[in-house]
């Protein structure tokens, strides 16, 4: 299931911005692009001053992929 996350995380993205504008909040899209290992999420979202990270995963069951991983990133 490769390739799924990024098309995922650009529909998240789109839908975020759209919902920004019609509240006239801020958005902001930071990719982390492989720094999941220190983050542990595969971006970074903000919307009016409030930051959240989000992990995409293609199915239910690759979220014991990140069992191991320990939450290093505090904002």
């Amino acid at each position: 299931m490769s390739g799924r996350e990024p098309s995922v995380s650009l529909t998240f993205h789109f839908e975020l911005w759209q919902a920004c504008v019609s509240h006239g909040a801020i958005d902001l899209n930071i990719p982390l692009s492989g720094a999941d290992r220190v983050f542990n999420a595969d971006n970074m979202f903000s919307s009016d001053g409030r930051f959240f990270l989000v992990e995409f995963k293609s199915s239910r069951g690759d979220l014991r992929s990140e069992d191991h991983k320990k939450s290093a990133c505090v904002l």
